[in-house]
């Protein structure tokens, strides 16, 4: 089983809001995508991470989870 942590990260004063993917060992972070919906959005963002480190997962059947104040995405 494979678990990806996906985060809101609130605008700063230099940034804008972001979301950010990670695992134990990899992370990305990507600007919000307001025109997306959240799940649309946190998903977004594990795709990315999966490009970014060409790693060979089937996320094509992850479920989200929503806790507190991330969603987790684990393949079933």
């Amino acid at each position: 089983m494979k678990a990806i942590q996906t985060k809101y990260l609130p605008a700063t004063n230099t940034k804008g809001s972001r979301i950010k993917a990670f695992t134990n060992d990899f992370n990305v972070t990507i600007p919000f995508d307001y025109s997306l919906n959240d799940e649309q959005v946190y998903f977004k963002a594990v795709k990315e991470l999966v490009k970014k480190y060409k790693l060979d997962w089937d996320i094509s059947k992850m479920v989200a989870l929503k806790m507190d104040m991330f969603f987790v995405l684990m393949t079933v």
